[in-house]
């Protein structure tokens, strides 16, 4: 039996500029045994956070886009952010001198019901989600330099199936990512 141990990240002194709170720059130097955590709580509330671990992995949670309008699934909205996001955090992986791969992980929870919903084009409605939590299957990204909306087409693939969709709309015949992401 072996195991690749991967080495600790010195954490203290990382920006992380985080997109789920605000896009701002946040200095991340209070660390505790696991990790940076960086939470945003308007009003008592925590709606999004971020924690970068010691051994390079990033759990990014936003609470905000799918209960703003509660039963929906923003689109192009949800896809969007979550590929400039992913972008973000590569490139931050990207300064901490992470080895790759990178495993990429979308869940959805407390969807049972929700449909996806265009915030500009009108389609017939999709299919509800037919269970409370949607975990997509994951990809892999083999290095720290990933076209990423390519990479995360099979998750975004995978969301609209649950919905009754073939595919994303988020994509061309082509497979070219049509929401204005720019690496």
């Amino acid at each position: 039996f072996s195991r690749q141990v991967t080495p600790a990240i010195p954490l203290h002194g990382v920006i992380l500029r985080n997109p789920l709170i605000g896009g701002r720059e946040l200095w991340l130097n209070s660390p505790d045994l696991d990790a940076f955590s960086l939470f945003h709580q308007p009003r008592d509330t925590t709606i999004s956070y971020a924690q970068l671990f010691r051994n390079g992995s990033i759990e990014a949670v936003d609470s905000h886009l799918l209960n703003f309008a509660p039963g929906k699934i923003p689109w192009p909205t949800l896809e969007r952010e979550i590929a400039e996001q992913s972008a973000q955090y590569f490139d931050l992986l990207r300064r901490l001198d992470t080895r790759p791969p990178v495993a990429v992980m979308v869940s959805l929870l407390s969807v049972r019901g929700a449909r996806i919903e265009s915030e500009r084009m009108q389609f017939p409605p999709t299919a509800q989600v037919d269970r409370n939590h949607l975990i997509l299957p994951d990809v892999l990204a083999e290095d720290l330099n990933p076209d990423v909306p390519s990479l995360l087409r099979p998750i975004f693939d995978t969301l609209w199936q649950a919905c009754g969709r073939d595919r994303s709309l988020s994509y061309d015949a082509n497979g070219n990512f049509l929401q204005g992401f720019a690496r």
